[in-house]
Parts: structure tokens; C-alpha cells; sequence
């Protein structure tokens, strides 16, 4: 459920910051999740690979993932940051 939230939450910071950029929101929407869902999978993934999934590690898995999509919306926050802003701004 907080998942849910934060992609809600940080999908809608996400757009509003492309639209500043002259992007399309929906599309670095789309980036974010696809990203955010990527990390999250690579992150349980190596997790369990290294340590194993059983009753005792469900919570510490969940919370790597967690970080993990985290970390993924900063680095799209990021490239996206960097491109420069738009020209309408300036007339």
C-alpha cells in the first residue's frame, strides 16, 4: 500500500517537473514506474540470492526493494534535472 502512494506521489513530482522541462509528463511518468519496478525486481532478486527468502527475511526484502525503486526515482529525478528548461519561459 505505501508502494502505491509513493508512486502515486512521486509520479505526479515527476510530471510536474517534465512539464517544466518541456517533456512529456506522461512519458517520464512511465519511466519512473518502469524504472522504479525494475530496480525493485533486481533488488529482491539479488536479495534473495544472496541471503534466501523464508519467513524471517520477508520484511528486510521488501525493504530493499523499497529502497531500491527509491533510488530509481532519484536517478530519473536526476536525468531529468539535467535537461535544460524550456524556451516559452524566456519569451
Amino acid at each position: 500500500m505505501i508502494e502505491i502512494l509513493a508512486l502515486v506521489f512521486l509520479g505526479k513530482k515527476i510530471a510536474e517537473l517534465a512539464g517544466e522541462k518541456g517533456e512529456s509528463p506522461n512519458k517520464w511518468r512511465g519511466i519512473m514506474i518502469g524504472s522504479w519496478f525494475g530496480a525493485e525486481i533486481l533488488g529482491i532478486v539479488i536479495f534473495a540470492s544472496t541471503i534466501g527468502i523464508g519467513d524471517d527475511t520477508i520484511f528486510p526484502a521488501a525493504m530493499v526493494g523499497l529502497v531500491c525503486g527509491l533510488t530509481s526515482y532519484f536517478v530519473v529525478r536526476s536525468i531529468l534535472t539535467s535537461k535544460p528548461d524550456t524556451v516559452k519561459e524566456l519569451s
